[in-house]
């Protein structure tokens, strides 16, 4: 891994995988820091998802489900991806409409329920739990996937309440530590 070779950051997304898969590879990385002479903990890995929270997760739902579809019909590889690692044996070159749409389904369903922040604070903490204790030091939000404007601009008011809520819990671990 050339990054934790030459002591850089990483900038990575779980588009191509899954939680398991990027804690191997979070784990990789911070041992080939130390191998040269890095400090394993110093090494900052940046996750991108994409994101849209507010406060019911059936109005977010609602609001994100046909852009992400969109989205995702229109990055091919996020599908071809999403197929490889369900170690599905179809051909998306020549795939019929209905099975495109069954598919993008799918893959909404699964971006929506575990590989994104979509959805109420309350329902992305465990994400973000689960994203620190495998590694991760930051997410980057991807936020221009097709959502209204306006729409994404007054949802940021819970991304803010979500990041409030992890400067407190960051806080009171430090005191905690300190004591």
């Amino acid at each position: 891994m050339r990054a934790g070779e030459i002591g850089a950051n990483v900038l990575t997304a779980v588009v191509e995988m899954t939680f398991e898969q990027l804690e191997e590879r979070i784990a990789l990385y911070r041992a080939t820091l130390a191998e040269h002479g890095f400090d394993p903990q110093q090494g900052h890995v940046t996750v991108m998802l994409h994101t849209f929270i507010g406060e019911d997760d059936t109005i977010v739902k609602e609001i994100v489900r046909e852009p992400f579809s969109h989205y995702l019909r229109t990055h091919g590889s996020l599908i071809r991806n999403l197929a490889k690692s369900l170690d599905l044996k179809i051909n998306l070159d020549n795939i019929s409409a209905a099975d495109e749409q069954t598919l993008v389904a799918f893959a909404f369903e699964r971006y929506f329920s575990q590989y994104s922040l979509f959805g109420t604070p309350e329902k992305c903490i465990p994400i973000i739990d689960r994203l620190q204790a495998i590694g991760a030091n930051e997410i980057a939000c991807l936020i221009d996937f097709g959502v209204d404007a306006d729409a994404v601009l007054d949802s940021l008011r819970y991304l803010n309440d979500l990041r409030g809520y992890y400067a407190i819990r960051a806080k009171t671990s430090a005191l905690a530590a300190s004591s």
